[in-house]
Formats: structure tokens, C-alpha cells, sequence
């Protein structure tokens, strides 16, 4: 279900899962890019075609993953698949 993940070139995965919230399949990633570090779920794309961008972040933080006041950004059906993105920083 989460084979072959796209990933810009530069991105270094640190740690995948794959997981369940509210009964959805979902792959968990911390990741590194351009000296940024932050998490996402992906989920598929069809199972959550029907969730706006609130109702998307209402999701991520039932996982309890997302810490609180962080900002999210979304990518929506990129092959087939859906990006909450969360948790940013910039590592000192």
C-alpha cells in the first residue's frame, strides 16, 4: 500500500511506519530536507478525498504525533496519496 513513497531527491527519511487513526491506513515519516526537519502521515488519497484541510489536521492530531500549536501544510493526490505535513523545525 505504501511502497515507492515519492521523495524530492535531497529528502532523507528517518524513520517510517505504517499506522492506523480512526480506522485509515497511514505511513508515518519523520524526515530531513534543505536543514528542516518535520513529520507527515500520508494517507491514500481516496480514503481521505472527502476532508478539508480542517478536518485533515482533526485527524493528524488524534494520532497525538502532531505537537501542540504546530503548523501543518497539506499535499493533496500526489500519486495517489495525500501529505499531512507537521511538526517543523530547523535543527541548531
Amino acid at each position: 500500500m505504501f511502497i515507492n513513497v515519492p521523495t524530492e531527491g535531497d529528502t532523507t527519511i528517518i524513520s517510517p511506519c505504517n499506522i492506523k487513526i480512526d480506522n485509515l491506513d497511514a505511513l508515518y515519516q519523520r524526515w530531513f530536507w534543505d536543514g528542516l526537519k518535520a513529520e507527515s502521515l500520508i494517507f491514500i488519497a481516496s480514503d481521505v478525498g472527502a476532508l478539508n484541510d480542517s478536518a485533515l489536521e482533526s485527524l493528524a492530531k488524534q494520532s497525538k504525533l502532531p505537537a501542540n500549536d504546530c503548523s501543518f501544510t497539506f499535499k493533496r493526490n500526489s500519486n495517489n496519496l495525500t501529505f499531512v505535513n507537521f511538526n517543523f523545525t530547523i535543527p541548531y
